[in-house]
């Protein structure tokens, strides 16, 4: 029962990224976005996916590895809109 909610939460969580994604696609400005948070969050995540891998914990390494692409995404999204706008 435990993992479930360990499943629902780590699919809530990685998934937070995704309206502020497609805002940045829908608009094409980044210019009100906080670059620095999608930077803690990656390297949060690269952290946690370091920590899961040694513990042997695949729900984590999995949810992580999902959240590390969508952070990384984030982040490249928003310095190329950004770059564009300057």
């Amino acid at each position: 029962m435990e993992s479930i909610f360990g499943i629902v939460g780590a699919l809530i969580a990685q998934a937070a990224g995704v309206p502020q994604f497609m805002r940045l696609l829908k608009t094409h400005t980044a210019n009100d976005v906080s670059l620095l948070t999608f930077v803690m969050l990656l390297c949060g995540a690269i952290i946690m996916l370091i920590y899961f891998i040694i513990n042997f914990d695949l729900v984590g390494v999995v949810f992580n590895t999902i959240g590390l692409i969508m952070d990384t995404t984030l982040v490249i999204t928003v310095v190329i809109f950004r770059r564009r706008n300057v």
